[in-house]
């Protein structure tokens, strides 16, 4: 299981067949008969979540989610809170 997370992370390749061929019939049964065989590497990207999710249970205290935050007071005290972080993030947006 941690390798697929892992995998999945960081991406990965794979190889696939693909077969061309014509559809005969024999004694009243469909023949497939292969004339053309190819490999195609399939690629996959790495999956952002999985990234999080491995780093975080490989060290928790560094990769910790920092957004989550839990307040609690009166409905002006959090539409305060609330303002004020949308003010930094847009500060923080405008730096970049």
């Amino acid at each position: 299981m941690e390798n697929a997370l892992k995998k999945s992370a960081t991406g990965y390749e794979y190889e696939e067949f693909h077969e061309e061929g014509t559809v005969s019939i024999v004694d009243g049964k469909e023949v497939f008969t292969v004339t053309k065989r190819k490999k195609v590497l399939k690629e996959i990207q790495p999956n952002v979540r999985a990234a999080e999710t491995w780093l975080f249970n490989r060290d928790s205290k560094r990769w910790k989610d920092h957004s989550k935050l839990e307040v609690s007071g009166s409905a002006d005290t959090i539409a305060g809170f609330v303002k004020a972080a949308k003010l930094a993030a847009d500060a923080e947006e405008d730096t970049e």
